[in-house]
């Protein structure tokens, strides 16, 4: 089996990054689509601050595998190269500005940032943040670097919604639609069918 490809004894092996913004919460509805349109196994990696967000045990329920903290009592199970090994494509879900940084000058911040580093798998990012941010030059810079280094960042949805804390609507790049973030996922694996 290829990184790009899938066949019929084997099923992809997807890596889901996750780091800290709130859109970490939508998470599994992601996962849910995920596994509703396409025959896989799931592992989630969440940074610290996705933890603040994210429940690893929850999660846990839904997917195969959860890697969460960053202690090195952890390692002998869950070294960067071998979860990376375990893999066929990888997807940061949420990408908030601070991960598009790290990958496009190549830190590791952490082990999900480490992963970028020694995957040889591709990578697709979904970035989520302000609309401030995402047009400022050094994160357009940082998205094209990343693209030249032959990994995809996934074009965010504008949404509009009411925040209290502004007491008016307000609009930020947030994830695309959970059927959209399938469809991006099954044309990297060059999966054309239906799950059946």
């Amino acid at each position: 089996m290829t990184s790009t490809t899938t066949t019929e004894t084997q099923k992809p092996r997807i890596l889901i990054g996750v780091t800290g913004s709130v859109d970490a919460m939508l998470l599994p509805q992601y996962i849910r689509a995920i596994r509703a349109g396409l025959d896989c196994s799931m592992s989630v990696i969440l940074t610290p601050d996705a933890a603040d967000f994210v429940n690893a045990d929850s999660i846990g329920l839904i997917v195969e595998r959860v890697i969460s903290g960053e202690s090195p009592k952890d390692w002998p199970t869950d070294r960067p190269g071998r979860i990376a090994g375990d893999h066929d494509l990888m997807i940061v879900l949420p990408a908030t500005a601070n991960t598009l940084a790290a990958a496009a000058s190549g830190t590791s911040q952490n082990r999900l940032t480490m992963l970028i580093l020694v995957g040889v798998f591709p990578i697709m990012f979904f970035p989520v943040m302000g609309p401030t941010m995402w047009e400022k030059p050094v994160v357009r810079r940082n998205v094209a670097r990343i693209r030249e280094d032959g990994h995809e960042v996934i074009e965010p949805a504008w949404r509009e919604q009411y925040e209290p804390h502004y007491r008016r609507m307000y609009g930020h790049y947030t994830l695309p639609d959970p059927d959209v973030v399938l469809a991006h996922i099954k044309r990297k694996l060059g999966i054309t069918r239906s799950a059946s």
